[in-house]
């Protein structure tokens, strides 16, 4: 049932969220987590920041407390997922609420395609000293310093995580909506909930749209 799934995801976000709080305290974030860590902050720094401002683009980053979208604006989600440039195109997806827009004005989700380089220059303490100095002066400082450290990034660790750099190769967007390949909760029968999938992303070509679309995209959306 409805209530039963959305139980069982609570009680997974509210793990996750501890999970990731604990794993970045000791010996740091491994490098799946650095790279999915690095595309969000890259998705704030680039496409919510500039069309939004930055106290509003870090109200809507929800990801570290447990939501299952990463991102939502008023009733817009965005979701961002990341793959290194040598691997399969193929995300997970954490449970059947996280590409459901039955309850959004709209849902987009993010892809970055990165090629992983040894002594690179866009490491992840070099986002997150991007993204800060955006928000130089801005209420939302201390918000984002404790989402940083919700989603297991701690400055103590700084230093283990600057010879690994995640140069962005492609960047890639869907509209969530209407016939894409996901699993909803609508789906689920009486019982089933937290159904977790892998998704390809080129499975999602006929969603596709320019980037250069986005600020238009989202602008619209939030003037409804």
């Amino acid at each position: 049932c409805v209530e039963f799934s959305r139980a069982a995801e609570t009680w997974c976000g509210r793990f996750e969220k501890w999970r990731r709080m604990f794993e970045g305290s000791g010996r740091g974030l491994s490098v799946k987590r650095q790279m999915g860590l690095c595309s969000e902050l890259l998705t704030l720094a680039e496409e919510l920041i500039p069309v939004v401002g930055f106290d509003l683009a870090v109200g809507a980053w929800i990801g570290p407390n447990g939501n299952p979208r990463d991102f939502e604006l008023r009733g817009f989600g965005v979701e961002v997922k990341a793959s290194g440039a040598n691997e399969p195109q193929v995300v997970p997806v954490s449970n059947e609420r996280q590409l459901d827009d039955s309850e959004l004005s709209g849902l987009v989700l993010v892809h970055r395609t990165f090629e992983i380089v040894r002594g690179g220059k866009q490491t992840l303490p070099a986002v997150v000293s991007r993204v800060r100095k955006l928000g130089d002066g801005m209420s939302s400082e201390g918000l984002l310093n404790d989402l940083l450290l919700r989603s297991g990034y701690a400055d103590d660790n700084e230093a283990l995580y600057q010879n690994t750099g995640f140069e962005t190769k492609r960047i890639r967007m869907f509209k969530v909506e209407e016939g894409f390949p996901r699993i909803t909760e609508s789906q689920l029968t009486d019982g089933v909930g937290s159904v977790g999938y892998r998704l390809a992303i080129d499975a999602c070509s006929a969603f596709e749209f320019p980037v250069e679309e986005w600020s238009g995209l989202i602008g619209g959306h939030l003037e409804q």
